[in-house]
């Protein structure tokens, strides 16, 4: 019987799992790194998308709200400078796919999946701000919306 034939040594193991330990530990924090900028551009996209929605209800609201019942609040009063994320998405001003139990549009946003339908927007009609009047909403810091992005924030 030879004993010429040898394994790896324990030496050479350990190296080998550090190696594999450092190269998982690299490719984890990218594969982190690239889903959370994904979540971040999903929410950009979503918040380029609700301002889009806003200033198409908005007009379509000034211009139109004597001849459509949607536009109107629960006491039957036209309102075009409130209104509701969930409003904009029931109404096919903001597309979205999924539903709540009740069978209204819910949006989400992407970076925590907390459902934003329930905020409510005010537009300032002077400027064309935009703010939201509940917290646990997206943040519209710094941005104008004649330039297509956000402005106040209350």
């Amino acid at each position: 019987m030879s004993l010429n034939k040898r394994g790896f040594t324990l030496i050479e193991l350990l190296v080998t799992i550090v190696i594999i330990a450092i190269l998982a530990t690299i490719v984890t924090f990218s594969v982190s790194r690239s889903i959370n900028n994904s979540k971040e551009a999903s929410y950009n996209i979503l918040v380029d998308s609700i301002v889009l929605a806003s200033k198409n209800y908005y007009i379509e609201c000034t211009y139109n709200s004597q001849n459509e019942d949607i536009f109107k609040d629960e006491t039957g009063k036209i309102v075009c400078d409130k209104f509701s994320v969930g409003k904009l998405a029931n109404l096919g001003f903001l597309k979205v796919n999924e539903k709540d139990n009740n069978g209204n549009f819910k949006v989400l946003n992407p970076i925590n999946n907390v459902n934003i339908s329930e905020c409510m927007l005010e537009v300032d009609e002077d400027n064309f701000n935009l703010s939201y009047t509940t917290s646990n909403c997206p943040n519209f810091d710094s941005v104008n919306l004649k330039n297509n992005v956000i402005g106040n924030v209350s």
